[in-house]
This record gives structure tokens, C-alpha cells and sequence, in this order.
């Protein structure tokens, strides 16, 4: 055996051999090594949000697979983040990261842009399926889910279509309105003698007249079966606990009647719709939410209620003295899906989905939406005293007769009245209050906003309640705009733009103008001038616009008009002490208020 340097040469060839394999073992571990973190980089960039160029964004957000969503969730609600958004890049359009592995949320605050694409842009934009998703799981074969090229959209469109029609609010919706609000009336009148003039809350009785208007021209709830009642005799065997009179004037705490069960059922499945809106997977999440034992009793007894209420129709509709007299909006939903079984020879189906969706979404829209409005209203009543004074007075004067025999004007008197400042105070309600902040749409094609390209696909939230509508509006040139909205123009359009001076003000008056009042004069030479209420004095999109705006406003407005005339008729709202008359937000289904308290002061009829 030959040696070299000590060591055996058989051995040295041995160490040669396993210090190479080892060499390259290390090499291709160290090459693997790089090719998975190369690759675990590449996943890492390709999952990272993709702004849309020259529109403003968080930076730090763009370098986080989860974008934004770390800061949202630290926010109060994620529209009151998306509209602080705007004011942090003082820009009228920003881009916002609100969902992993798909494009951003596109954040425009421009009345004029807004009004735009919801009118006359319809080709361009549709129904966002960031919207569908947070329907989808309770109403998914609702209209207000449905892309408007789906099929069923125009059908199920048909099937409602009388629900706003003059003859049905008339004579069906406004009496069971005005039924209700006397309900109310007579509940807080004993709340206000009980309490003496110290505050107490309003919004759950809010909440449950509204639940009971919209449940009666529903389903034809019978009266004695309203909550209302349940609450009026409730109220009545109140007594105070020992130490409630507390003569610095905190508030008068009163208990409530539970909600009957099934009633109970369908506020709790409304109140659901505060998931979706308010998480980044608005589908996943409200589709959690209803597994629980709670969430799958709900949905039974909502499926029990309206079964039952339909074959109660039916029966309605076989009689031929009841057929001629509509009673609620299932008559109606049902004689239209016999009209339509009929003309295409086919059976009628009065258990499928799409009516019992359409009727779960005609009581969302007609409950939530109301009942959070007149929640914002009497809080406003109580702080702008003049406001209220001058209502009251046109309301006395437009109703003398009801005024001269000490009653109540009735639903057709208040539907029938003319009553411009009525209608102003409304209107300034919802755009002061914005319960609904935004409207989104969704690009069904390569367009452009504000002079930005932006791709097919992109969901695009138009923020209401800020700058053009509450806010001083941002400055944008003309040649940013579309074709469409430079010929519209600004107060040549569909409405004229708010004085930046007092915009951010509750002003009713802002929706008023006078007009020569040369009615009575053959000639036309009267000198005299008149107040008229002007719809389009400025932006305000509370209930959308354009196809596929708000398919309940003629009834929200009605439900308001009647409900303000008999509240204001009845009783004076006092100012309420600094601790009660807060106006902070809570961003839920609706912006509602933090807290809602009424001080009464009963007035002879």
C-alpha cells in the first residue's frame, strides 16, 4: 500500500469521493433552497395588490398581500375609513386595497361623476357583484342581487311593479302607514306624561313602527297583532323603579315588550346585512353567520311566516269578493304571477324563490332604510328648533280643516296636501344624515373615470355623504370628464351644485325657490312670488339614481311624509341636553345614530 503525506493513497481516493458527493449535495441543496424562496418571492409579488396607474393609494398598503384590510379593520366602519381615504390624498378619486388577489376598490367622491355613470353610463356600468355578494346569501333570487342582464331581472322587476304604483301607496301603503304612526302616537304620548318632560330613547320604537308599517302592507298584519299595541299596553302598566326620578333630568328609562318570535326572527335576519357590508369577504362572511342554531331558526320561521301568508293570499284571491280589493303586496305579487302564468300558458308558482326573495327585499328596504331616517329626523327636530317651528306652521296651514276641528289629517289629506317645505326638510334629511353613504358599480368594460383608464371589472364606490354633497366639492377640469357629463353640464343637468359656503349646514331652505306667483292673474302680470320646492337644487343620491336605483323610494317617501306630519302634529320636540343630542355614527347596514333620544312636549290637537 503506498502512502502519501501519513495517509493510505485507497483511503485518500475514498475521502476525495465523499468530500465531492458532499460538495455537490451542498451545492444542489443550496440551489433548491434558492429556487424555492425565488419562487415563493414570485407567488409573493404576483398575490400584491396591482394599483391602476395615476390614481392615488396607500404605498405601504400596495407592499402587503392583505392591502388595506389591516387598517380597515382598525377603523370605526369601513366607509367611514373608505371616506377618510379622500381626504388623506385630497384627491376626488383614490384606490383602495380591500380584497386579496383581486383589484382595487376604486373610491370616487364627485356628484357630478356619480350622477353621471347612474344615469346615463349604463353600458359601461352595472350592479356590483361586491353588492350581489352582500345580498346574495338571504336574497339571492331578488332582483336587487341580480346583474341587469340576468334573465330574471325584467320578470322579477314585473312581478313588483304595481307596488309603487299611485293606486296601490294610495289606498293600500298609506293607510296601513297612517294605521301605525297613530299607534306611535298614542305610545309616546303615555311615555311623555310618564316622563315629564326628561328625555327618552326613540329608536327601538322607531325601529318597531317602521317593522310594523312595512309587515301590514306586506302581509296584512291584522292591528291587534302589531308591536305597537303590544308596546302601547305595555307602556301603560310602566312603573318607574325606585331612584328613576332624577330631577337633573338624565334620561327616563322605560322597558319594552319582547318582539313575538317571528317578528323577532326577521329584524334579526335584517340586522344581518351589517356582516357583509361591513367585511372584506362579504359573501363568505354572511354565509357563516348563517349557520348558527340562531341564524338557521331565523330562516325557518321567515320561511313559516311567508308560506303561511301566501296561501292566506291565495285563498284571498280564489273568493271573488276579495279579489277586487288588494289587501297587501303579496295579493299583488301573486295576481302578477298568475297574469304571467296565464299569457304563457304555464302554472302559476306562488312558492318560488324569486317571491319569496322579492318580498324579504321589499321589507329590508322598507323597514331598515325608514326607521334609521326618522331616527336622524327627530334628533334634527330637537336640535334646529327654527326648522321645526316653521314645519309645523306649513303643515297647520296646508291642513286647516283637520286643524279647525282638532284631529289628525288622514292618509289621503297628507298624501294629496301640497307642502313645499315638507318636502325640503326630507330631502335636506337625507343628504345631511346620508344613512346610505355610497353607491357601487362595476365597469363591463375598459372605461374611463375622471380621466383615469381603468379596466373591465373594477368595482367603483361613488361616496355620497362627502365632498359635492356634504363637503366642498373637489376641484376636477372639464376635459377630465366624460363626453356624457360635459354635455349635461353642471347646473344645466340633472341638478345644479351646493354653495360651498353652507354646505356642510343643516338648511332645508337650500331646496326651496320662488317663483311669480301669476296663477290667479289672467294677464300674467302678478307681482307677487310664491315658494316652490326644486328636486334637482342640488345633488343628493341617497336612493341611487338611474335603472337601478333604489326600487322602494316612492314608498320610503311616503312612509316619511305621513310619519312627519302626524309626529309634528302631535308633539313638540325640546332641545335635549349636550349629553343626549351627540350626533356620532354608527356604521352598520345603515349610518345610523349613536344614540337617539326624544324630549316631548304633548300639544293640544
Amino acid at each position: 500500500m503506498s502512502y502519501v503525506l501519513g495517509h493510505p493513497v485507497s483511503c485518500l481516493k475514498v475521502c476525495s469521493t465523499t468530500c465531492g458527493c458532499g460538495a455537490t449535495r451542498a451545492v444542489f441543496t443550496a440551489f433548491g433552497f434558492l429556487v424555492v424562496t425565488s419562487l415563493l418571492l414570485l407567488l409573493r409579488w404576483a398575490a400584491l395588490p396591482r394599483p391602476i396607474p395615476g390614481i392615488p393609494y396607500n404605498r405601504e398598503s400596495a407592499r402587503r398581500i392583505m392591502g388595506d384590510i389591516p387598517d380597515m379593520k382598525k377603523a370605526k366602519g369601513i366607509r367611514l375609513w373608505y371616506q377618510a381615504q379622500l381626504a388623506r390624498h385630497n384627491s376626488p378619486i383614490v384606490q383602495v386595497f380591500n380584497r386579496p388577489l383581486r383589484g382595487p376598490l376604486l373610491l370616487v367622491a364627485d356628484a357630478r361623476e356619480a350622477q353621471d355613470v347612474l344615469m346615463r353610463r349604463t353600458r359601461e356600468f352595472d350592479k356590483s357583484t361586491m353588492t350581489s355578494d352582500s345580498f346574495k346569501c338571504l336574497v339571492g333570487d331578488s332582483h336587487i342581487s341580480m346583474k341587469s342582464a340576468d334573465h330574471r331581472y325584467k320578470h322579477n322587476k314585473e312581478l313588483l311593479r304595481d307596488l309603487m304604483s299611485p293606486a296601490f301607496l294610495n289606498e293600500v301603503s298609506a293607510p296601513e302607514i297612517h294605521r301605525k304612526m297613530t299607534l306611535l302616537l298614542d305610545l309616546w304620548t303615555t311615555k311623555a306624561r310618564k316622563a315629564d318632560l326628561r328625555p327618552f330613547a326613540a329608536d327601538k320604537d322607531l325601529h318597531v313602527a317602521a317593522l310594523d308599517i312595512i309587515m301590514a302592507a306586506t302581509f296584512d298584519f291584522p292591528q291587534s297583532h302589531t308591536s305597537l299595541a303590544k308596546q302601547v299596553a305595555h307602556i301603560q302598566k310602566h312603573r318607574p323603579a325606585d331612584g328613576s326620578i332624577d330631577p337633573q333630568g338624565e334620561p327616563f328609562l322605560f322597558s319594552h315588550a319582547d318582539l313575538d318570535p317571528e317578528l323577532e326572527a326577521w329584524v334579526y335576519l335584517t340586522q344581518s346585512f351589517s356582516v357583509p357590508f361591513q367585511s372584506p369577504f362579504p359573501y363568505l362572511s354572511h354565509w357563516l353567520y348563517l349557520q348558527t342554531p340562531r341564524s338557521r331558526r331565523a330562516l325557518q320561521l321567515r320561511r313559516a311566516v311567508t308560506e303561511r301568508n301566501i296561501e292566506q293570499s291565495i285563498k284571498r284571491l280564489e273568493d271573488p269578493s276579495c279579489k277586487k280589493k288588494l289587501r297587501c303586496a303579496v295579493d299583488q305579487i301573486l295576481l302578477r304571477e298568475q297574469a304571467y302564468a296565464k299569457k304563457h300558458g304555464i302554472q302559476p308558482n306562488f312558492f318560488k324563490g324569486e317571491i319569496f326573495d322579492e318580498l324579504f327585499g321589499y321589507i329590508l328596504g322598507g323597514h331598515d332604510t325608514v326607521a334609521t331616517v326618522l331616527a336622524w329626523w327627530v334628533k334634527l327636530m330637537g336640535r334646529f328648533q327654527p326648522c321645526q317651528s316653521r314645519l309645523r306652521a306649513d303643515l297647520y296651514a296646508a291642513h286647516a280643516a283637520a286643524r279647525a276641528e282638532g284631529r289628525l289629517p288622514t292618509a289621503r289629506e297628507i298624501t294629496a296636501a301640497h307642502v313645499p317645505y315638507l318636502e325640503a326638510v326630507i330631502e335636506e334629511t337625507l343628504r345631511y344624515t346620508h344613512i346610505v353613504p355610497g353607491v357601487i358599480r362595476q365597469a363591463t368594460c375598459d372605461t374611463h373615470i375622471l380621466g383615469h383608464a381603468i379596466p373591465r371589472g373594477t368595482h367603483v364606490f361613488f361616496i355620497t355623504s362627502a365632498a359635492g354633497f356634504k363637503e366642498p366639492a373637489f376641484a376636477v377640469r372639464e376635459d377630465q370628464r366624460a363626453e356624457t357629463a360635459r354635455r349635461a353640464g353642471g347646473a344645466s343637468g340633472r341638478c345644479g351644485e351646493w354653495d360651498p359656503a353652507d354646505i356642510g349646514e343643516f338648511a332645508p331652505r337650500r331646496w326651496l325657490r320662488s317663483v311669480p306667483d301669476d296663477d290667479d292673474d289672467d294677464d300674467g302680470s302678478g307681482s307677487g312670488s310664491r315658494e316652490v320646492f326644486d328636486p334637482r337644487a342640488g345633488p343628493q343620491l341617497a336612493f341611487g339614481a338611474g335603472p337601478r336605483g333604489c326600487f322602494g323610494r316612492k314608498l320610503a317617501y311616503l312612509e316619511l311624509r305621513i310619519a312627519i306630519t302626524m309626529l309634528l302634529w302631535r308633539f313638540e320636540f325640546l332641545e335635549l341636553p349636550s349629553a343626549q343630542n351627540s350626533f356620532g355614527i354608527v356604521d352598520a347596514f345603515a349610518l345610523l345614530p349613536e344614540n337617539c333620544f326624544v324630549k316631548l312636549r304633548v300639544l293640544d290637537l
